[in-house]
């Protein structure tokens, strides 16, 4: 009905369409990449995002010193004082907040 009415437009249907998984990845530089990702488990699709678009390991690490945003990294000038401040670790006797017995000098005196 629409292209009698129309004669200037066209219509184009594509038979049985086979539409699989893909990653399509924009990069900053207004690029598109695009992965087929069929028939690939997830370790080799992470392998090949790696490979494309991250930089290598001795680079991550060297700007995650510069940045100080180590996790690791406890102590003065960064996030965390001590390593008991950590999720799961024990907790150090000089951050321990129970009651300290009294000094022997006061044994005596009440």
């Amino acid at each position: 009905q629409l292209q009698y009415h129309n004669p200037s437009c066209q219509f184009v249907y594509f038979i049985n369409p086979k539409i699989g998984p893909m990653i399509r990845m924009y990069l900053n530089d207004k690029t598109d990449i695009t992965y087929d990702a069929s028939n690939q488990n997830a370790s080799q699709i992470l392998e090949f995002v790696r490979k494309k678009l991250a930089l290598d390991e001795f680079e991550i690490v060297q700007m995650e010193i510069l940045s100080g945003k180590r996790s690791a990294s406890f102590g003065i000038g960064h996030k965390m004082w001590c390593i008991c401040e950590r999720p799961g670790q024990i907790q150090c006797p000089s951050r321990n907040c129970s009651p300290r017995p009294h000094p022997p000098w006061n044994k005596y005196h009440k």
